[in-house]
């Protein structure tokens, strides 16, 4: 008689935990990888629109420095939200540019504030120019914002 109780008690426990043992190792192996929103806030041309202003930048080297006139300079700011609801720790966002003369900036994250550090980037065919940055910290609900200059972009995109 205990021997048939047992014979059906078992293999339900033995199921339910196996059960709760495959779900919780598909959950942690779907956390791994999160897909976080980047939001584009801003895609202008910048130009000097006052009277008798240009804008140029130094060249050459310190005996010999000019002024070199630029005609089409483009910024995009753009906006990194993490809406999981997991901590990130120690992620590296990459962006990858059509054009070589580009500087970018990133700053704190608006909660955890902690310095992005800029990593080397592994740039891919056809982008001509990558940055790349280490985020410590990115909390559920924080966010980090990034700026872009680029001078004469092949595109408006």
């Amino acid at each position: 008689m205990l021997f048939e109780i047992l014979k059906i008690v078992l293999p339900l426990l033995g199921g339910g935990a196996a059960g709760a043992l495959l779900n919780d190792w598909f959950r942690r192996r779907s956390a791994r990888l999160q897909s976080i929103p980047l939001i584009e806030r801003v895609n202008r041309l910048v130009g000097p629109e006052l009277k008798g202003f240009t804008l140029a930048r130094v060249s050459g080297d310190a005996q010999d420095r000019r002024l070199e006139e630029i005609k089409r300079v483009r910024e995009y700011q753009l906006t990194l939200r993490n809406t999981s609801s997991v901590h990130l720790h120690q992620i590296e966002v990459q962006f990858e540019f059509p054009t070589e003369d580009v500087e970018g900036r990133a700053e704190r994250p608006a909660r955890s504030k902690t310095t992005p550090v800029a990593v080397e980037p592994a740039i891919t065919e056809p982008w001509k120019k990558g940055i790349r940055w280490r985020i410590p910290e990115l909390p559920s609900t924080d966010s980090i914002e990034f700026t872009f200059r680029a001078v004469d972009p092949a595109s408006d995109d």
